[in-house]
């Protein structure tokens, strides 16, 4: 089975939370990508590239300061979108599945980047039918409590993991990577995805 796992570093936030995964007024412009392919759980490709952004676009300060990268870098080593995008397509067309972490954050941020540099292109059938996204998986396995919620918790409901407690659920404090970046975090996400797999908690 070929499985590409990916990640993204945005421009931003969605201006609403649930907004349609196709709305590109809400979602933000991804700054970088990475993915890696396992065919049969064996790495066969690993890709990471930073996006180069329109010189008029306003660079998100609360983001940069979270990922590190700045309008200035981007737009001197960024690739084209175009590029990017074409390639991930096409690798995308050639798997089985897809897995991220918060995929309802990273999908909409690629459909809407395609859809900026293809505006007539609403065909999503590239994407692979199963796609799965680990911390909605894992949420119920970790059962972390909220923490200093305003709100009300209904019995049994667990805060959603972030990927670096996915990691110390499963790992405790063995090895670290370097969160916010697309490439190690893809890194971490695949060898989260592994022991999940490992222990039958994620079945492809």
């Amino acid at each position: 089975m070929r499985v590409l796992y990916f990640d993204t570093e945005t421009n931003g936030l969605p201006k609403v939370r649930g907004g349609a995964d196709t709305d590109v007024k809400n979602h933000p412009e991804p700054v970088e990508i990475a993915w890696h392919i396992l065919e049969d759980g064996v790495l066969v490709k690993r890709r990471s590239a930073l996006i180069k952004p329109d010189p008029d676009i306003v660079w998100d300060a609360g983001s940069a300061m979270i990922h590190k990268i700045y309008k200035p870098f981007a737009v001197a080593n960024g690739t084209p979108g175009a590029d990017v995008f074409t390639e991930f397509k096409e690798d995308c067309a050639c798997c089985d599945a897809i897995i991220a972490h918060n995929l309802a954050f990273d999908l909409p941020v690629v459909k809407c980047a395609c859809l900026r540099i293809w505006p007539a292109d609403t065909d999503f059938s590239w994407l692979p039918a199963k796609q799965i996204c680990t911390m909605k998986l894992t949420t119920p396995v970790c059962k972390l409590p909220y923490k200093d919620s305003r709100y009300p918790q209904r019995p049994g409901s667990y805060k959603q993991p972030r990927l670096a407690e996915l990691h110390t659920y499963l790992f405790g404090n063995a090895g670290t990577y370097d969160a916010h970046r697309a490439s190690s975090d893809v890194d971490c996400l695949v060898a989260c995805s592994q022991e999940l797999i490992r222990r039958n908690i994620l079945v492809l």
